[in-house]
């Protein structure tokens, strides 16, 4: 897929996380035909049917056009957001505040929730991130196959 090699070249080149996220969301709204600028409005969302209510479309018609503009399902890609705001949340690199307590913040069922989650999405637990220890750029986390 030409996406997916330009925009693995895109975050595998970029200089910082933030650089790469801001990538990412570019090469995310760019992708999806059904009104990408709804949808990053509406990432917060906590279901499919809460985004499909947002973005004024059946659920069943959102999943056909995020399979076929995305290559995943919405399903996955709120897990994505979700994840992307906890990376963006300043709070995950100060060791006062528990990663309990960010799990919180962005509504994960609890700590042991979101640490499954960044293993299976980021490949690191979230430990490591806070303490400086990055994950290879070229190896594609879990959910990229």
């Amino acid at each position: 897929d030409p996406w997916f090699a330009a925009t693995h070249a895109a975050l595998v080149n970029a200089d910082t996380a933030d650089v790469r996220l801001a990538r990412l969301d570019a090469a995310i709204a760019g992708r999806l035909t059904c009104a990408a600028p709804d949808l990053i409005a509406h990432a917060e969302a906590e279901d499919v049917a809460t985004l499909s209510a947002h973005m004024g479309c059946a659920e069943r018609e959102l999943r056909r056009r995020f399979r076929r503009d995305m290559g995943i399902s919405p399903k996955r890609w709120l897990r994505l957001a979700r994840m992307d705001r906890v990376l963006r949340d300043a709070d995950l690199g100060n060791p006062a505040v528990t990663i309990a307590a960010i799990a919180h913040r962005h509504n994960f069922a609890d700590q042991a929730h979101l640490a499954r989650e960044f293993r299976l999405l980021i490949g690191q637990p979230a430990d490591a991130l806070r303490h400086g220890v990055r994950a290879d750029p070229t190896s594609p986390p879990h959910f990229l196959g």
